[in-house]
């Protein structure tokens, strides 16, 4: 699946979870982890194999193991951290010693709130809609052999030709034709939700806000 087609899916993924979960609809800064990690597999392996590190350019970072390890550590690292009432009191006594240095810093700390709260479950759902885009055709036709990088290492994967080729020349060769490189239902599916979303917000006079931390 191509990177354009990643994303659309990763977004509607996200949409149904928002849907399911109560969580604010993906807008703004919810957009970038979920975008990250749409593409993160490819943005690790097709490089690494290029470089002859990995064998195939889907292998270390599209096997479920390591998708567990690095989505596991971004939710512990991105817990809601402890503070107690002195903490924060002096935390706001610091950023109100000036106006100028308050207003800087309340900004950088609302854009790292409006990221943190989101991040590990955009991320995460981004980074499972890539492998499902990768293999969900192999395992509906039932070639389990193709799709067997999901359990990298547990089954070793042999080299590909294709990885030899820089994978920005391929990136560029992908796109000479972008009506048949993308899946367009697809593409188009995530733009009408996009759109359909925003207008019935719009209607109803607000905008799908994002939650903060």
């Amino acid at each position: 699946m191509d990177p354009v087609s990643h994303g659309a899916l990763a977004y509607l993924l996200y949409v149904g979870y928002a849907f399911i979960s109560g969580q604010r609809l993906p807008l703004g800064w919810t957009l970038v982890p979920l975008a990250i990690g749409s593409q993160l597999p490819d943005l690790i392996d097709k490089p690494l194999a290029y470089w002859g590190v990995l064998v195939y350019g889907r292998s270390l970072a599209h096997s479920v193991f390591t998708m567990t390890v690095i989505c596991a550590s971004v939710w512990w690292l991105t817990r809601p951290p402890r503070a107690d009432r002195a903490d924060r009191a002096d935390r706001a006594d610091r950023d109100n010693r000036t106006d100028q240095a308050a207003h800087a810093h309340t900004r950088v700390r609302r854009i790292v709130t409006a990221i943190r709260h989101p991040l590990p479950g955009a991320l995460t759902i981004g980074y499972l809609a890539h492998l499902i885009g990768d293999s969900w055709a192999l395992i509906a036709r039932g070639d389990w052999l193709s799709a067997r990088f999901l359990l990298y290492p547990v089954y070793r994967i042999p080299a590909s030709p294709s990885d030899d080729i820089a994978p920005w020349i391929r990136l560029l060769e992908l796109y000479r034709e972008p009506a048949a490189s993308m899946q367009l239902e697809l593409v188009a599916g995530a733009a009408i939700v996009f759109f359909a979303l925003r207008i019935r917000a719009y209607r109803r006079g607000r905008w799908p806000h994002q939650q903060a931390g």
